[in-house]
């Protein structure tokens, strides 16, 4: 390395314009990788990785390419880090707050199926791709506070808890109205079958409810379409054919819906679905301020985090060096 700088050296006093600016170039890079090798044994290595990096490119000693392939090898998964954000952005919804605010102020009854179940199923990709990033992120244990990887970190989880709150808003719209239909139905249906239960025999009363039973769940249909097919696309962040929550929203519309042969035990029964049904309206009320999504564009995110584009661009430059650049084992050697 010092014997090539020292026949620079001489190039240069004998023809300046040839090799000059070779020569400083020589020299710079020298000292970057004396720099770059105290960063290094300070187990530094945000700053080895740069510095060996601007002295390689500088100009391309040995020393330097060992540095930057070991020190690389330390930070090469924030590429994969950046990869899955990068997919998270690129599969999700368009407009994220101009959509929630449409679902918020729309008729669930007017919402289309296919364009709400799309948005449910983006976001959940977006959620678990954001997931993955941050496990990635949190496998890389070297010193942090040189690349602001925790505060990188911190705005991932906010943006996938931004994500996973735009999903259960939509969901916990679609539930508070159609608990509250449900509310009149029960109500309604309580009514009729105690009246009916106190006027003629069980056998008879089944028969003349069974009609009013079937016109109430005709009205109700299309709530209950919408809330199925909500559980079917949430369910693609889960192992199953539909969303965990669905199983109790099932029994409680099969409860409000059917009394299953069991007239006489129905009236008891809906009492108790009533109070389920209010535990649904206080929970998500319409009037709920909405989620405030954190970045709705890569550029936002990317923006804030500019020491992290760096680093991310010179992994991304070096990355097929980083890989098969040295002899298997020979950094150990570093």
């Amino acid at each position: 390395m010092h014997v090539i700088l020292s026949t620079l050296k001489q190039l240069a006093i004998i023809d300046h314009a040839a090799y000059g600016a070779k020569f400083i170039r020589a020299k710079t890079a020298i000292e970057k990788i004396e720099l770059a090798k105290v960063s290094f044994n300070n187990n530094d290595y945000f700053s080895a990785y740069l510095l060996s990096h601007h002295s390689y490119h500088l100009f391309p000693y040995f020393q330097a390419k060992e540095l930057l392939v070991t020190t690389g090898k330390e930070l090469i998964d924030l590429l994969n880090v950046q990869f899955k954000i990068d997919q998270s952005f690129k599969l999700s919804p368009k407009l994220i707050d101009k959509q929630l605010n449409k679902y918020k102020n729309q008729p669930i009854s007017e919402w289309n199926l296919f364009e709400v179940n799309s948005f449910i199923e983006k976001l959940n990709y977006n959620s678990k791709t954001l997931q993955e990033s941050i496990n990635i992120l949190k496998s890389i244990n070297h010193d942090t506070k040189k690349f602001a990887k925790s505060q990188w970190q911190k705005d991932l989880k906010k943006q996938k808890v931004s994500m996973t709150d735009a999903k259960e808003i939509i969901i916990g719209i679609a539930q508070n109205v159609s608990a509250s239909i449900l509310l009149s139905i029960n109500e309604n249906l309580l009514k009729k079958s105690t009246k009916m239960l106190s006027l003629v025999n069980l056998s008879s009363a089944q028969q003349n409810l069974q009609p009013i039973f079937l016109k109430a769940q005709v009205d109700y249909f299309p709530f209950q379409t919408l809330i199925e097919n909500l559980s079917l696309a949430d369910a693609n962040n889960y192992k199953g054919t539909h969303s965990p929550w669905y199983k109790n929203w099932s029994k409680i519309e099969n409860d409000v819906l059917n009394f299953d042969m069991n007239l006489l035990d129905y009236p008891h029964k809906t009492k108790i679905v009533s109070q389920q049904l209010l535990s649904y309206l206080n929970k998500y009320d319409k009037s709920n301020v909405l989620p405030k999504i954190q970045y709705q564009n890569l550029r936002a995110l990317n923006k804030n985090h500019q020491e992290i584009q760096l680093l991310i661009k010179k992994l991304s430059i070096d990355k097929v060096l980083i890989n098969y650049g040295l002899p298997k084992n020979h950094t150990d050697n570093v």
